[in-house]
């Protein structure tokens, strides 16, 4: 019984090591934005372009259903009129438009209907 305990910490301890790790990539990008953890899972974050991004939102719908209907991005200086787009769950076809957030630093991005939520991948022109 000892050894079934050992093994199921381990693998829980691992589990959490796995869970800590970032998803941001790109060259010469900065981020102080982690892994958001959502519903049952992770998403998985990128950031494309020169933006230092210090923080992503996302809005569930109230449903309970844990589908994804806004996205709000932060940087931590105003991406002024530079495009930013997200693709979400790889759709590289159907990119989503972010548009002006609350604050100058942030962006918004509403997917058409509300979606589970897997990949993000913001990118800044």
């Amino acid at each position: 019984m000892n050894n079934v305990t050992k093994i199921l910490g381990s693998v829980a301890i691992a589990g959490v090591i796995a869970a800590g790790s970032s998803a941001f990539t790109a060259g010469g990008l900065t981020s102080t934005a982690g892994d958001a953890v959502s519903l049952g899972g992770t998403i998985t974050q990128e950031i494309n372009g020169d933006m230092t991004v210090t923080g992503i939102v996302y809005d569930y719908a109230t449903d309970n259903s844990g589908l994804v209907e806004d996205i709000h991005v932060t940087f931590s200086t105003a991406p002024g009129v530079r495009p930013v787009t997200a693709v979400l769950n790889g759709d590289d076809v159907n990119p989503v438009t972010c548009g002006a957030g609350a604050t100058a630093v942030e962006r918004l991005c509403t997917p058409l209907a509300p979606l589970d939520l897997n990949t993000v991948a913001i990118t800044v022109v």
